[in-house]
């Protein structure tokens, strides 16, 4: 099977408010990499429009699917730019209704239950983590076996409503997974922010799922698909690491995990295995406040770590307690300190 992953059109300038395109702000989406990584251990062939980088339009995006004639679409879909992949799989189905579509993202998560009938156009709808779910979609196609018995997805039903089949089975060992296909970003000319990173060329990477915490009310690990939190080990993280920084050599790396340093065992091994193989990066990350000792950071620092990500959300207490944030403004202040003291910016 052909397989296409599409990141929909969307103006990221608009979004900071700008009129001038923007040449940078674009990283490379790493829940698709990781989808597809698995899907081509299964035989499968993948590739990846990202319509963002390439500024494109719904009707643009779909000339570009068509080129590339795959059996199955999966768009990557957030809130800000649902209209924007409704659009794509609209626009698609039109032109070419034996094209499978299926909508994954943190919109799919978010609004399953509607999605069918906000959009016809898409067959089948991924909530949550997607790696089993759409590669057992993928070999159902192949076989021409029943794709809707797959559990943990959601399926437009004869009357138009939608039915959820369940939930996928949570992968626990996070090490089983494939790195992410990094091929799929090759043709991209991905660049961060401007200080946003140290040194460039730079890239991403994701240790670990859910969230040690998960209590937050604004934050969906507190909702319907929140997941106990894992973690890929010290060593299956660095292994990702040296083949981008040996052979694709890349310099900076930016954790994109929602709470990075919150285990001091974890970070103690980490930091061990990256010295050990000598890759001579920078990196940043996210902390909670709670979870930060100065030995920590310090160990941190040692190994390169320049910048740490805090969500304070708020200087009041009274606000901080109603959404369950579970800090205090001296743990804020503190977890601030000791990063300075350590040599690491905050942010």
């Amino acid at each position: 099977m052909r397989v296409q992953f599409v990141l929909p059109p969307f103006d990221l300038s608009a979004s900071y408010g700008s009129t001038t395109k923007m040449k940078r702000g674009f990283l490379p989406s790493l829940g698709v990499g990781h989808i597809a990584a698995m899907i081509e251990e299964r035989g499968h062939e993948t590739n990846l429009l990202d319509a963002q980088v390439m500024d494109l339009d719904a009707v643009r995006t779909v000339d570009k699917i068509l080129e590339y004639g795959p059996d199955v679409v999966g768009l990557s879909v957030m809130n800000a730019y649902a209209h924007s992949g409704y659009a794509v799989a609209s626009e698609l189905k039109a032109r070419a209704p034996h094209v499978f579509i299926v909508m994954g993202g943190p919109h799919a998560t978010a609004n399953y239950k509607v999605i069918h009938e906000e959009c016809p156009a898409v067959d089948a709808v991924v909530p949550g983590e997607g790696e089993v779910p759409f590669a057992q979609i993928v070999d159902k196609l192949s076989a021409k076996e029943d794709w809707r018995s797959v559990k943990g997805i959601s399926y437009r039903m004869a009357d138009g409503k939608s039915m959820l089949n369940g939930h996928a089975e949570t992968i626990s060992n996070l090490d089983l997974l494939p790195h992410p296909a990094r091929h799929l970003y090759d043709s991209y000319p991905y660049r961060p922010l401007p200080n946003q990173v140290r040194q460039e060329p730079s890239t991403t990477s994701i240790t670990s799922r859910g969230c040690s915490w998960g209590k937050c009310t604004f934050c969906f690990q507190g909702g319907e698909y929140s997941s106990r939190f894992r973690r890929r080990s010290p060593r299956n993280v660095v292994e990702e690491l040296i083949p981008l920084v040996k052979e694709r050599g890349f310099r900076d790396i930016i954790f994109w995990d929602d709470t990075f340093a919150v285990s001091p065992r974890w970070i103690d091994d980490f930091c061990d295995c990256l010295d050990k193989e000598k890759l001579d990066i920078t990196w940043s990350c996210y902390g909670h406040m709670r979870a930060v000792t100065p030995e920590m950071l310090n160990r941190m620092a040692a190994s390169g770590c320049y910048n740490l990500y805090y969500g304070f959300e708020s200087g009041v207490q009274e606000l901080l307690d109603l959404v369950k944030k579970g800090t205090t403004r001296r743990e804020i202040r503190n977890a601030v300190q000791w990063a300075k003291d350590a040599g690491i910016q905050v942010r």
